[in-house]
């Protein structure tokens, strides 16, 4: 699965795209408002520390599980929960967030992690939001703590079964 958001209109100004909230809203499967408000507001509130410290805000990994809750529905576990960040239908999903200060758009995840469908969020430099869907299975099982995952370059074509969106 593959899909994206546009969080901000233009990058470091800190202004916010006046459609966000629609676009949440039509691709909201389950989050509630304030959820999406809180989004929104980290969101705003890292390209702001962006634009006047040249540094980015380290909350990669809550963007990204803010992200899979309001676009596809994610239910989370109770914070500090082992094996995976949450459940979609019956899927119990781990979410990793590759950053936009990441030289490689990898993402590592822990080969004993209790979930069978491993999320990856990518934010770029202008706060926009990608996702795939990769199967447990396509991880193979390797060698190592840690299976990994490259970003590829081209997009490829969605996934829908899992993850239906209305876009």
């Amino acid at each position: 699965m593959e899909s994206g958001m546009t969080v901000n209109g233009s990058a470091g100004t800190g202004s916010t795209d006046s459609s966000m909230s629609r676009r949440c809203e039509r691709n909201t499967r389950i989050a509630s408002t304030p959820v999406i408000e809180v989004f929104q507001q980290l969101v705003e509130a890292a390209v702001q520390y962006k634009h006047e410290t040249g540094r980015y805000l380290q909350i990669w990994g809550e963007l990204g599980e803010l992200y899979a809750e309001i676009k596809f529905g994610l239910k989370r576990h109770r914070a500090h929960s082992q094996g995976s960040d949450g459940k979609i239908g019956d899927d119990f999903i781990e979410v990793k967030t590759i950053s936009p200060e990441k030289g490689k758009r990898t993402a590592h995840v822990k080969r004993a992690g209790n979930f069978n469908v491993l999320l990856i969020v990518k934010i770029d430099e202008h706060f926009e939001f990608q996702a795939k869907r990769i199967s447990r299975k396509a991880l193979g099982k390797g060698t190592g703590k840690r299976a990994r995952f490259n970003w590829p370059d081209d997009s490829g074509t969605a996934d829908h079964e899992l993850f239906p969106t209305t876009d």
